[in-house]
């Protein structure tokens, strides 16, 4: 067997691999994990992050137990 039809057995190989279903499914949740993580990380720190104050004065915050 030459090394050129050994290339071509391998690239068939690899071709009938990624046309496998889990392949492709691994693929596209991959694709959609990154857009959801990219949504979620704007959503927090552009509209989230902003609202809560970056000083709070704990001095004056004071809480009391009853019996």
């Amino acid at each position: 067997m030459h090394v050129k039809d050994k290339g071509q057995r391998l690239v068939g190989e690899f071709v009938k691999f990624l046309k496998r279903d889990n392949v492709i499914g691994l693929a596209t949740g991959l694709i959609v994990g990154a857009a959801f993580s990219t949504v979620v990380n704007s959503v927090v720190n552009d509209i989230m992050l902003p609202l809560i104050p970056t000083r709070v004065d704990f001095s004056k915050m004071s809480f009391t137990l009853y019996r």
